[in-house]
């Protein structure tokens, strides 16, 4: 059993960019990351393999599919199933929870050139 308290004010942030920075946590079996938006920043429509629960912390983002827009403001959540292709706008200074299963292997290899631009 491997039981770990974190502090999230011990957890590095990692600049991607000049709009955008996250704090993030890798398990056996998911990632969770805090993503700090500046109004205004995307982050490119991409896919990936994992479930993904994004939660709004502060704020208030756009996430595209397909041809639907999803406003999300604080408190509120979206699931995006896995493979599915999606953008992120932020709307407004935010602060969202992302939380990924399986784990983010693209993230761990450093594999996410994407998120820098």
């Amino acid at each position: 059993m491997n039981v770990r308290k974190i502090c999230w004010q011990d957890v590095e942030k990692e600049g991607m960019g000049k709009d955008k920075a996250r704090k993030v946590l890798h398990t056996e079996n998911m990632t969770i990351a805090r993503v700090y938006l500046d109004k205004g920043s995307s982050v490119p429509e991409h896919k990936h393999e994992n479930e993904q629960i994004s939660w709004v912390m502060r704020g208030s983002i756009e996430v595209r599919i397909n041809d639907r827009a999803f406003v999300l403001n604080r408190d509120e959540s979206l699931v995006i199933p896995p493979e599915v292709p999606h953008f992120v706008l932020a709307l407004e200074e935010s602060e969202v929870v992302d939380s990924f299963s399986p784990p983010r292997k693209d993230w761990q290899a450093g594999q996410d050139s994407y998120l820098r631009t």
